[in-house]
């Protein structure tokens, strides 16, 4: 195992048989609030004369901070990390993290590495925010990672619930779906829908039931209008700001039924169309909904 050393002293990347290699420098990291009793997610103190080795050989770390000459601190890919990197060895400790780096480069500086990690769901790259921190950070377990061509990266999940109103789903997740400010989702994309009718029918036993999802109508409209016309809403999330998922071939809309208006947005469980709006008060035939938030949304606790 070579090493490349690069022209900043304090940056060094370990050259292994992958694509993947361990940059070391001196600063600090901060491991979040990732795990499901909300404890920060790190394996604490570990034995080793070889941090950089030994966290590249476990797949489990991400990055790793160096205690003494004997022992380390390993970070996991569970948990959401913030690297402060702090070129000055005065007061900073030795850290580590993985990435992923092109073969045969050998980046002058840390400013021209694309930091990239792999982690169960995939390789995605770390994100410098304004405040100077380099992060890093998966969905929470049970959600799904969603890559949205507005730059946005969006964690979904599915939540069960019989007979809940659109108010009641919305505060499920907020108050009870990790992170705290998980909301009611929209959709944006085909894909996405059809993610989350795969996700509906699972606990659905075979029944037509749906599933609130974020948007409420823009306007009013009758049955008779043409398609356009009917599927203009705003989207309450916070995130979602368009979506090309409320297609004629994808959604079906009513407007109302007799003079109940059906202004809220549900996944349908088993149609041929998966989007459609119903009355925003109705609690028949509901199943559950579907609670989104925003990956890279900076907050720190």
């Amino acid at each position: 195992m070579r090493w490349l050393t690069l022209l900043i002293p304090t940056l060094v990347i370990q050259s292994v048989w992958t694509k993947m290699r361990m940059i070391q420098f001196y600063g600090q990291y901060e491991t979040g609030y990732f795990t499901d009793d909300g404890s920060a997610d790190y394996k604490g103190y570990v034995p080793s004369n070889n941090c950089s080795g030994d966290c590249y050989n476990d797949a489990t770390c991400a990055a790793y901070k160096i205690i003494d000459p004997d022992y380390c601190e390993f970070a996991t890919t569970n948990s959401e990390l913030w690297i402060d990197m702090n070129l000055e060895a005065g007061g900073n400790q030795i850290i580590g993290i993985k990435t992923d780096i092109p073969e045969d480069t050998c980046p002058a500086n840390y400013t021209q590495v694309d930091f990239k990690m792999v982690s169960p769901e995939g390789i995605f790259s770390w994100k410098l925010y304004p405040t100077g921190y380099w992060m890093f950070k998966m969905c929470w377990k049970d959600w799904s990672r969603f890559e949205r061509s507005d730059g946005n990266v969006a964690c979904i999940r599915v939540v069960y619930g019989s007979g809940l109103t659109k108010e009641q789903l919305n505060y499920e997740c907020y108050a009870h779906n990790a992170p705290y400010y998980a909301s009611l989702a929209g959709v944006y994309t085909v894909e996405e829908s059809v993610w989350m009718r795969e996700e509906a029918a699972k606990h659905s036993n075979g029944q037509p039931l749906n599933y609130w999802i974020s948007g409420v109508r823009d306007g009013t409209c009758e049955g008779t209008d043409p398609h356009d016309m009917k599927a203009k809403f705003k989207w309450e999330d916070n995130m979602t700001t368009s979506s090309t998922a409320l297609t004629e071939a994808n959604a079906v809309f009513s407007c109302k039924i007799q003079e109940t208006e059906n202004n809220c947005l549900v996944i349908m469980s088993q149609s041929s169309q998966i989007i459609s709006d119903i009355n925003c008060d109705t609690t028949f035939s509901i199943g559950g909904g579907f609670c989104i938030y925003e990956l890279h949304r900076e907050v720190k606790v």
